[in-house]
């Protein structure tokens, strides 16, 4: 009798579920790979993009005309990196840094405003970068009081808000303030309402404290503990129109991340998407008791979502027990609604997307092309698309992800495996012959086991090594009332699986 298993990709890994009542095409287990397109592969690795000055614990790109450029904010000392050279934008007073007063929990944020960046820490000042230059030290913002401190800042049109406040000593956790609107090109010039100016306050009416913000379509979605807010701009003198959202809240600053006109977002308990106005769980029953339970409890604030658009995926960036920075991820596939994990570099601090320029060509025998008109791009363009965004991450060093296959230059361990397969009645007994593997790219490790009851040990043939380019089947020998199978390399090789078939008798019943 024989067996084909194809779109091996199409669910992802489930571990909440008990293994026997999955789909066939979903899997128990699995580390180090993707789920897309139907298929289930070997993960791509990370390499040194940068070698930073000082440990980065924020990364913002940030495009100014021709160049392109990335803040590294460190804990005392802010640097920039411009593809060729780091740069010390620290604030100064006579010519000489002052150093931030951050600790590792004190998360950097920010953004960009009108081209211009802005940071801050929870503890200093916020600081803006203006004009865009190496020759530009940080500084206050503009109109901002000096005995003024915020928990997150972010900006939103033409505004920046500052969100869960404390106000010459005294925190009002549930408090926001917004600037003025800036003027294109500039940041905004006061944020002490006036008569002549639309800068502002409000209080936030949920029982929990505000956490953190993110534009959504027209609107900027306040997150507290508990709840949310809504704000949108409005003509008049209210100059923002607030309203309660009924979504469950943000367990951490950074667990939100924008998507297809939806935000998903990390709560309390549960991983949700919301439009601003229904939500509904995306991990319910596939992951989410999994999830919760292998974040460490004590350090769950430093957990944050990343988007990866050019792939469809959203990256929920975690410290596992023992580990105080996120060094693990869950990500979820937004078009195909699958889940996997992938192992991050110890203490990642941070994850965001930018753009990698490639070196220019300086000599006209470097040239790609001998004729003119071969040619088809224009004179002095960008070498880069400014819509193929990377994947960039701040750790001991700032790594460039799906790049090349190894994980800082050592070899990964990627698996995907699948336990308590039914292939028949359960109350029979199967015995697996033959394994049809439909395998692209390089040499995998395939076993194969075997169990007699639900809940027992698997017992695992030893691996047999399958090349794509040679082999079309694996035989073996095993024999139980439920099956397992496990792909899985230890070389750095780039493999894919899209479905196998199994061949098998029956072995009687019991």
């Amino acid at each position: 009798m024989k067996s084909v298993i194809r779109k091996l990709g199409s669910i992802g890994i489930i571990k909440d579920a008990a293994t026997w009542e999955l789909p066939l095409e979903a899997w128990s287990d699995g580390q180090n790979v993707r789920c897309a397109d139907g298929q289930v592969g070997s993960f791509g690795g990370h390499s040194t993009f940068a070698t930073p000055t000082v440990t980065p614990y924020y990364l913002l790109p940030v495009a100014a005309g021709t160049a392109y450029y990335w803040v590294y904010p460190g804990l005392a000392k802010v640097y920039v990196y411009d593809g060729s050279s780091h740069t010390n934008i620290t604030r100064q007073s006579a010519s000489v840094d002052v150093d931030y007063t951050g600790t590792a929990t004190d998360r950097w944020n920010g953004g960009v405003l009108n081209g211009l960046p802005v940071l801050n820490n929870g503890v200093d000042v916020p600081q803006m970068w203006a004009p865009v230059s190496t020759g530009t030290k940080l500084q206050a913002l503009t109109g901002w009081d000096a005995n003024w401190k915020c928990k997150v800042l972010r900006p939103f049109k033409y505004f920046l808000i500052a969100l869960n406040m404390t106000e010459s000593g005294t925190h009002y956790g549930n408090k926001l303030r917004w600037s003025t609107s800036a003027d294109p090109g500039s940041v905004p010039s006061a944020w002490t309402p006036a008569s002549s100016n639309n800068a502002g306050s409000d209080i936030v009416e949920t029982d929990g404290f505000i956490v953190d913000g993110l534009g959504l379509n027209d609107e900027f979605i306040i997150y507290t503990e508990d709840g949310a807010q809504a704000m949108a701009l409005v003509d008049g003198n209210d100059v923002f129109q607030f309203r309660n959202v009924d979504i469950p809240g943000m367990l951490a600053q950074g667990c939100a991340a924008n998507f297809q006109g939806r935000h998903l977002v990390v709560g309390n308990g549960d991983v949700y998407i919301h439009d601003g106005h229904s939500y509904k769980s995306v991990i319910d029953k596939k992951n989410r008791d999994f999830l919760f339970a292998d974040i460490d409890s004590d350090n769950y604030e430093s957990m944050y979502v990343t988007p990866y658009h050019s792939k469809g995926e959203i990256w929920i960036c975690y410290p596992t027990s023992g580990n105080t920075l996120p060094n693990k991820a869950l990500i979820w596939n937004y078009n195909d609604n699958t889940w996997f994990f992938r192992d991050l570099p110890s203490n990642t601090a941070f994850l965001t997307t930018g753009i990698v320029s490639s070196t220019a060509i300086a000599n006209w025998a470097d040239l790609p092309y001998s004729n003119w008109a071969d040619w088809d791009g224009s004179w002095g363009e960008r070498t880069y698309s400014p819509t193929d965004k990377a994947l960039i991450g701040a750790s001991d060093n700032i790594y460039q992800f799906d790049d090349g296959t190894q994980f800082g230059g050592v070899n990964p361990t990627c698996f995907i495996e699948r336990t308590g397969i039914d292939i028949g009645n359960t109350d029979d007994i199967h015995t697996v012959t033959r394994i049809y593997p439909l395998v692209e790219g390089d040499s995998v490790q395939v076993s194969v086991g075997s169990q007699m009851t639900p809940n027992a040990s698997v017992n695992w043939s030893s691996p047999v090594t399958f090349d794509p380019s040679t082999d079309y089947k694996i035989d073996c020998l095993v024999t139980g009332r439920f099956h397992s199978i496990r792909f899985k390399s230890t070389d750095g090789g780039d493999w894919s699986v899209s479905g196998y078939g199994v061949e098998y008798e029956y072995s009687g019943s019991q």
